[in-house]
């Protein structure tokens, strides 16, 4: 590199496991499956994109980003907008369906158009004789992230790695059944792995296959400084890579560049017809829900206490139907997700500043936890806005990350209710 040559640096960035490109919460279910590219040892096309590429649940999420599989990321209109504007022509921009009715939905998957090779990645032989991939992708080597750290991009803003990890099949097969052997226990068939037995000693099914996705340090902080919400954060080994002066003058050139094109206003909460239709919808579930027998609750001694007002739509809620749990929320299969009653709300732990390592816009929201889930994640109150109609944040406690969930507690109820 030249003395007039600056360095770009980039950050690794990470989502959710449970993408909203899966079936399930794991790897071996894409909603999107690849088609084989080498016939030989069956190596998928990992660049390969399905038209249009279908989203299997999270679609009503007010996020605006979130991560896909293989490299790729998720947007909506707004962050599309914003990198055709910053970074011209570094993704390609692919429509989106829902699954199940296969209606378009308002994500747009983001493709890097660049492929770069990064350091600290070793090939896990053998390789196929074919096509030359190796059997179970790349593994990293000792301090990867802190060669990452000091890897210059060149000025590439977006971009993923050339190199893939993942498994194979058949070294489940084997793992297994030897385990199964030992124990004494009948040994599985391949039918258990939903594939036929291999027909050559080079034919490999890939299976949790990955790729990293990486975006400039000035670019990450460009979607900060433009309040872009999402699940898409800087993978925590990157927290320390700061933005250098020639960064900042990037930021703010980029940044001047969306106010001209009014793409730096937040989300703002339903309003209007989206609303009405949101209070319409929640009066009918109050409706239909009330349960008799409810005690009283003391809203006014809980608000004296603490100091805040409650939503009132909360309140309806506990003195109709009361404490209630939702089963698959979110699309998470088999948790269940609980309204918890006033005296069960925690004004506590969820405040600005009490949950450790949050950063950026993450670490404004003054939350108070008023529903949890039995795999520890939260749905908090952010009390911080005006009124008292607050917006709700889903507290992902795996990623450590505030999740803008919906405008209110009526809207946070539908998507209980509708498990989305």
């Amino acid at each position: 590199m030249s003395k007039n040559q600056i360095k770009t640096a980039c950050v690794a960035m990470t989502g959710p496991d449970g993408g909203m490109d899966l079936l399930g919460s794991s790897y071996y279910d894409p909603a999107n499956p690849l088609p084989a590219k080498c016939p030989h040892c069956t190596f998928p096309d990992l660049d390969f994109v399905a038209k249009p590429y279908l989203l299997s649940k999270g679609i009503s999420s007010p996020a605006e980003t979130s991560l896909a599989r293989f490299g790729n990321f998720l947007v909506r209109e707004r962050v599309k907008r914003i990198l055709e504007v910053a970074v011209p022509n570094a993704c390609i921009f692919h429509v989106t369906a829902d699954r199940k009715s296969k209606k378009p939905s308002p994500w747009w998957l983001a493709v890097p158009k660049q492929l770069l090779t990064t350091p600290g990645m070793k090939a896990v032989r053998p390789c196929c004789s074919k096509c030359g991939e190796p059997k179970a992708g790349y593994c990293y080597t000792a301090n990867v992230w802190d060669q990452m750290k000091c890897f210059d991009t060149g000025g590439v803003n977006v971009f993923k790695a050339l190199a893939w990890s993942g498994a194979t099949a058949e070294d489940d097969f084997a793992e297994v059944n030897r385990y199964r052997k030992q124990k004494g226990e009948p040994l599985l068939p391949w039918s258990h792995w939903g594939v036929e037995s291999p027909t050559h000693p080079e034919r490999w099914t890939r299976t949790m296959l990955t790729r990293d996705l990486f975006f400039s340090a000035r670019l990450e902080q460009l979607f900060k400084r433009a309040k872009v919400k999402g699940q898409l954060v800087r993978l925590w080994d990157f927290k320390d890579v700061k933005s250098s002066p020639e960064d900042e003058a990037w930021i703010e050139e980029k940044f001047r560049l969306l106010v001209e094109h009014n793409l730096v206003d937040t989300p703002k909460p339903a309003t209007g017809k989206t609303g009405n239709a949101a209070q319409k919808w929640f009066k009918q579930y109050l409706k239909k829900n009330a349960a008799k027998g409810i005690q009283a609750a003391d809203f006014a001694a809980v608000e004296k206490k603490n100091k805040l007002t409650l939503p009132q739509d909360y309140k309806d809620f506990i003195s109709t139907v009361g404490t209630k749990s939702f089963a698959d929320a979110c699309d998470m299969e088999g948790s269940t997700t609980t309204v918890l009653p006033p005296l069960e709300l925690d004004f506590k732990d969820y405040r600005r500043g009490k949950v450790p390592y949050l950063e950026g816009d993450d670490a404004e929201v003054d939350g108070v936890m008023f529903a949890a889930n039995d795999s520890g994640d939260c749905f908090v109150f952010d009390v911080s806005a005006k009124g008292s109609d607050y917006p709700v944040f889903w507290y992902r406690h795996e990623e450590n990350t505030m999740e803008a969930f919906a405008p209110n507690f009526a809207e946070c109820i539908k998507r209980f209710a509708q498990k989305n």
